[in-house]
């Protein structure tokens, strides 16, 4: 169990060494989302990035089949690293609700969480992420010309339209478990048209 956790929110750490954090775009979009499983699950929802300064929140949410989701992180950029600060994630499917929170400590170097009613506490790194925090590290490292990273997700991302993820697939055993694709993208509040870059 604990080493699940840790895989969860231990994705990956990308430096940043040419494109800056603050020339990242802000942006929305509507999505749909599948969980595969004995029985798969198709929602509808929104996910955005944004970003001031040196402080950025990412947010997912999505709904339908009997799931509603809804996830954030909010951190800082601090010598090119994404850094989380906290992350919430709220899933009700049925009659089922689960309640995911970290905290980030970075003075401390500590990251204290709560998953449903189990609490952990872990030492922190400047590579430890929760599970949508390593995105923009992601459009960065893509920016500045990496082609091989290591992590458990497929992460599509569009060069025409500032490196943002069109789609985002996660495996487990080789099987695709949850597959979310972008249906319509809005970049600093400009509609983009997938047909005409």
């Amino acid at each position: 169990m604990t080493k699940r956790l840790m895989i969860s929110i231990c994705c990956l750490f990308l430096m940043v060494t040419t494109a800056l954090a603050d020339e990242l775009s802000s942006y929305r979009a509507d999505i749909t989302a599948t969980r595969y499983g004995a029985i798969d699950i198709r929602a509808d929802g929104s996910t955005s990035f944004s970003i001031n300064g040196d402080k950025w929140q990412i947010e997912t949410k999505v709904r339908g089949g009997g799931l509603k989701s809804e996830e954030s992180s909010k951190g800082f950029v601090e010598n090119g690293i994404f850094k989380p600060e906290s992350y919430h994630k709220l899933t009700k499917f049925l009659f089922i609700k689960e309640n995911v929170d970290w905290d980030f400590d970075w003075n401390a170097k500590k990251v204290k969480g709560k998953v449903k009613k189990d609490k952990y506490e872990y030492s922190l790194g400047d590579s430890l992420h929760d599970p949508i925090s390593f995105q923009p590290a992601i459009r960065l490292a893509v920016a500045n010309g990496e082609t091989s990273l290591n992590y458990e997700y497929l992460l599509w991302v569009a060069k025409d339209f500032d490196f943002i993820p069109v789609r985002f697939a996660s495996y487990k055993d080789n099987k695709m478990k949850d597959d979310i694709i972008v249906n319509r993208l809005w970049i600093a509040d400009q509609e983009v048209n997938f047909d005409n870059p």
